[in-house]
């Protein structure tokens, strides 16, 4: 009786297991996504590689100060995806639109002070990449 009762439990879990194996897995879809990086380093999300290299202009606006014009920030950085690899000056709040990404540096921090100087150590940037919907139309010969 046990051993019946125990070849009816692995029939069962060797039927469970073939049909799990037949299910659709689960893909990530997740198309958009926002990571922080620090001068330097190299980050890496949504098959896209982001390295900020140099700080080129920081004129934002110091919290403490009223000004006229808000400023910005720009940053040399080194891009890396299934396109190929650039290096371009990227600006906040300007999106880089490639063919399958748009990349937009979204903050960066510390907050400008007009009674501080902020080491280039202590910025971090952060970045926003989004994945576009990219339709893919073979060619096909006319004959």
């Amino acid at each position: 009786m046990k051993r019946n009762l125990f070849i009816g439990f692995a029939v069962l879990v060797l039927i469970i297991g073939i049909i799990a194996s037949f299910a659709p897995t689960e893909e990530s879809t997740d198309t958009r996504g926002q990571r922080e990086v620090k001068l330097g380093e190299t980050i890496g999300f949504l098959d896209v590689k982001i390295n900020p290299l140099e700080l080129i202009e920081d004129s934002r606006c110091p919290i403490d100060v009223q000004c006229i014009q808000a400023g910005t920030v720009r940053v040399q950085t080194r891009i890396v995806s299934g396109l190929g690899e650039s290096t371009m000056i990227m600006e906040l709040n300007k999106p880089i639109t490639t063919e399958a990404e748009e990349i937009i540096l979204i903050n960066v921090m510390p907050v400008a002070e007009s009674t501080k100087t902020i080491s280039e150590s202590d910025y971090v940037f952060t970045f926003s990449v989004s994945k576009k919907n990219v339709l893919f139309v073979p060619e096909t010969n006319n004959l």
